[in-house]
């Protein structure tokens, strides 16, 4: 047999092998499901805002001053969350030993009389998953400022969203 002849030979050899190793390979097939899936739940974020009064002259010819957090406090919530608002901190701004009460309001007229909850109330809002202003008024009263010293008076207010 000539030499090409041999090459014919061991090349028809080896593509019956590999012709038999693959049928062997693939004696079957099957078919199976895989189940994908996720649970959505409820949530609420908050981001957190200020409620500046700027500068008050401490005088007694100065009315009272209200201020509220405009577009600097935030809540997002998922579709289906209930969020509930409220806050549990005391209301009084420190210098020192020195104290400034202050009222909060979800409403102007509700900073007039401290109608913050206490308690955790339905916050209402549309529940969309995107931030939202959550306006949050306040209002010192001159007569609690005009015969204070002058200084900063700050304090940080928990406000609590529950869902």
């Amino acid at each position: 047999m000539s030499q090409h002849g041999v090459k014919l030979v061991a090349r028809v050899a080896a593509a019956a092998i590999i012709a038999s190793a693959a049928s062997t390979a693939m004696a079957g097939a099957t078919t199976g499901d895989l189940v994908v899936g996720a649970t959505l739940v409820a949530g609420c974020e908050v981001q957190a805002g200020s409620i500046a009064f700027g500068n008050i002259v401490a005088l007694a010819s100065t009315a009272d001053k209200v201020a509220d957090s405009g577009s600097t406090f935030k809540v997002a919530c998922s579709n289906g969350a209930s969020p509930m608002i409220s806050t549990g901190s005391t209301r009084v701004m420190k210098f020192g030993l020195n104290s400034l009460p202050f009222t909060l309001g979800l409403s102007a007229l509700g900073a007039d009389t401290d109608t913050f909850p206490a308690t955790a109330t339905a916050l209402v809002m549309t529940q969309n998953g995107a931030m939202q202003d959550v306006t949050i008024h306040a209002k010192v009263l001159a007569s609690d400022f005009s015969a204070l010293p002058i200084g900063a008076y700050t304090k940080t207010v928990v406000v609590d969203v529950a869902y």
